[in-house]
């Protein structure tokens, strides 16, 4: 559901199927189940997603930042 991806630069039909509904959901897996290359392709790009936007460089950068602005420094 979009609410599970919140917060998550998620775009539907580009890193994952999201679903509102469970039968919206059902229908879904079952796309990614008759379509192999359309679960593979939503993988690789989920994957480089997760690699380049939620790596711990990025993220302890990201935390460097907050700190010393909560620091004063």
């Amino acid at each position: 559901t979009q609410l599970a991806v919140e917060g998550i630069n998620i775009q539907n039909k580009k890193h994952a199927l999201i679903a509102q509904t469970a039968d919206g959901l059902a229908a879904c897996t079952i796309r990614v189940l008759n379509n192999p290359k359309l679960g593979q392709d939503l993988a690789v790009k989920a994957y480089e997603l997760v690699k380049e936007d939620y790596n711990w460089a990025k993220i302890s950068d990201k935390l460097d930042k907050l700190y010393k602005e909560v620091g004063g420094q």
